[in-house]
């Protein structure tokens, strides 16, 4: 619910809100990032097991998860 509605804020911000959208993906970021390591330790699987399991690369996942992606 949060994630459509932040996509939906996105779209809608005019180019002057340049500061808020820079804010808003770092928010989406870090909500992300929240939800990647907590699944991964309700599972207590490694990083490379949860690559596997959404069918991506480990770096690819290892980026998401640190927030670097």
């Amino acid at each position: 619910v949060h994630f459509q509605f932040s996509v939906e804020l996105w779209q809608i911000l005019p180019k002057e809100g340049f500061a808020l959208k820079k804010r808003l993906c770092r928010e989406l970021k870090a909500y992300m990032r929240s939800g990647l390591l907590k699944n991964r330790a309700a599972l207590g699987i490694s990083q490379e097991e949860m690559a596997h399991r959404l069918l991506m690369s480990t770096r690819a996942y290892s980026a998401l998860e640190s927030g670097r992606s």
